[in-house]
């Protein structure tokens, strides 16, 4: 017989059943607060810089080596017609957010490889982007050109970074809520939608 529900344990009247503590019962409170526990440790460990938190790493960065102290840079006439669509329209993305977002506007080129820097850790693309602050210029990696929503992603998600001042870790709160209103702003535009 399987174990009745908390909510069979209501009669059709409204009125509850006696509540007997169980065996059952017993296991899944103290498994409850073993598991919270453990969250309530980890949490502690992130926040005395005990222990890391996880971070999200593009399944692509892996194909993408860093390799040499220059990146190899991919002149515009070089791009494929399909990949020069897909930078003009992460060029009208800039745009947008120059005006939008109050960012800055930095030189976006086209890369056939990035140097070796200084690691990006917790960049989900930190294989597909390299800022030069000396020269405001934002290299990104040509393979990021083949589809738009990609290179959009991945230009957006550069961008905010840049703009918060840091490439290097996508749990920055402040990152996370540049990178949260840009992606805003630019649903809105995509959809018609009025800015508030």
């Amino acid at each position: 017989m399987c174990p009745r529900s908390p909510l069979s344990r209501v009669v059709s009247a409204g009125v509850p059943e006696p509540v007997s503590e169980t065996a059952d019962d017993d296991f899944i409170r103290t498994a409850g607060a073993s598991q919270l526990l453990a969250r309530l440790r980890a949490i502690e460990g992130v926040l005395s810089g005990q222990a890391s938190v996880a971070s999200y790493t593009d399944t692509r960065e892996a194909s993408l080596p860093l390799a040499g102290s220059e990146p190899v840079v991919l002149q515009t006439a070089e791009l494929s017609p399909a990949q020069h669509t897909v930078y003009c329209v992460g060029l009208a993305l800039q745009d947008l957010l120059v005006q939008r977002c109050q960012h800055a506007r930095v030189i976006v080129l086209a890369a056939r490889s990035l140097p070796v820097h200084p690691p990006y850790a917790a960049n989900a693309y930190c294989n597909s982007v390299y800022f030069h602050a000396a020269s405001n210029t934002l290299f990104v990696r040509c393979e990021r050109l083949a589809a738009v929503g990609e290179y959009a992603l991945v230009l957006t998600h550069a961008l905010a970074h840049v703009h918060t001042g840091s490439l290097d870790s996508d749990a920055d709160p402040a990152f996370l809520a540049e990178f949260h209103r840009c992606l805003r702003v630019l649903c809105e535009d995509a959809l018609g939608a009025k800015p508030e």
